[in-house]
């Protein structure tokens, strides 16, 4: 559902298969932005993850604590490899979300354009 804001400027498209639809490009790109943001940080969070698995020793609780100390490593190495990967697709939904916006924009400019009058 698109949000309702004054300040808005919503962009009616309707076509044959969808009546109605509105698009609101500047809340599209806030999105997008959101989600280029969550990335960075989540990578950033993943990487020190890593890094902090990283430095654990072996033997930091003994010889019988090595099994759990390599475990530990091992998962969370692997949370961090995840991590990197919900971060990528979070960069692939900026990238969608602000095309997304500039093609709610360009279709809205091409319509105005075809009718021969300009917002």
């Amino acid at each position: 559902m698109e949000p309702n804001r004054l300040d808005a400027r919503l962009n009616s498209m309707s076509t044959e298969s969808i009546s109605g639809f509105l698009a609101d490009p500047a809340a599209v790109s806030d999105l997008g932005s959101t989600y280029q943001r969550s990335g960075a940080a989540l990578s950033a969070q993943a990487t020190r993850f890593a890094e902090a698995s990283a430095m654990v020793h072996g033997d930091a609780f003994g010889p019988v604590g090595a099994v759990f100390t390599a475990a530990l490593s091992d998962a969370a190495q692997s949370q961090a490899a995840r991590a990197r990967q919900v971060s990528a697709l979070l960069t692939d939904a900026h990238h969608t979300a602000m095309s997304s916006a500039a093609s709610f924009i360009e279709a809205d400019t091409q319509v105005a354009t075809n009718l021969g009058g300009f917002r």
